[in-house]
């Protein structure tokens, strides 16, 4: 007999056996080096310009008439950063130097949360936390 809650483990399985086949994949169209000279100035240079834009950004003091939350589900910071990398290689690049369409958002937030009965929360119960600000079990 099964137990409450308990799942069958075949798609986890099947998910995880994908991710890690794409990516051992080789990323095609990434044949030369870049034509520019990535040395300390140059990441320097870069730093300087994406805090000159947060500078110069306009400043909302009033209250938002809307907020719009995009929810990558599953999306962390490292799956945030290979899909950046990933993006950059496909273009025949190294990757590190590309950005995500989101990352050019005037203003952005990085949000985390769980359920209260485990660390890994499911889809469920983390839109509960982000939209009504309670967590919940797994499962609810």
């Amino acid at each position: 007999m099964e137990k409450f809650g308990k799942r069958s483990q075949s798609p986890i399985i099947l998910i995880a056996f994908v991710s890690f086949y794409f990516c051992i994949q080789p990323v095609h169209g990434r044949p030369g080096k870049s034509s520019v000279k990535e040395d300390g100035s140059y990441w320097e240079m870069l730093g300087k310009k994406d805090l000159q834009k947060a500078i110069n950004t306009k400043r909302y003091e009033g209250v938002a008439k809307n907020v719009i939350f995009f929810v990558g589900d599953g999306m962390g910071v490292p799956t945030h950063t290979m899909a950046r990398i990933y993006k950059g290689q496909k273009k025949g690049e190294s990757g590190e130097e590309e950005s995500l369409a989101w990352e050019d958002f005037p203003f952005t937030g990085l949000m985390k949360t769980y359920n209260t009965d485990r660390q890994v929360p499911d889809s469920a119960g983390t839109a509960t936390a982000l939209f009504s600000g309670i967590k919940t079990r797994s499962g609810m």
